[in-house]
């Protein structure tokens, strides 16, 4: 993976991984997030990013983009990150159970369209 390649995968796995320990039991006492990294044919990059499900005793979340942004919010720009600079994302799983979140990175996309 060329310089280019590495820095928006590194930045992407960054950004579900601080969602992953924020939102759900990851970032409880032992909790834990699964990444992998798969490159596919013409340097196309698959990530996707496991959590350990729903916190106990708080709302149960899934992940998504909010219909606008406000300045001064704190949370919500990571997510608008990944969709940025992902070809696609998505995610799987249950309400309440682990998500798993993907996102397809092709670093040779031109990300100013």
């Amino acid at each position: 993976m060329d310089e280019k390649a590495n820095s928006l995968v590194k930045l992407v796995v960054s950004e579900l991984v601080t969602n992953a320990v924020r939102h759900s039991a990851s970032g409880g006492r032992c909790g834990r997030v699964k990444v992998t990294v798969e490159m596919l044919p013409g340097r196309v990059v698959l990530v996707s990013v496991t959590d350990d499900g729903a916190r106990a005793l708080r709302p149960i979340t899934v992940p998504t983009l909010a219909n606008h942004m406000d300045d001064a919010e704190e949370c919500g720009r990571g997510l608008r990150l990944v969709a940025a600079l992902a070809e696609k994302w998505w995610w799987t799983g249950c309400r309440g159970g682990p998500l798993t979140v993907w996102a397809l990175i092709d670093p040779d996309r031109d990300l100013d369209t």
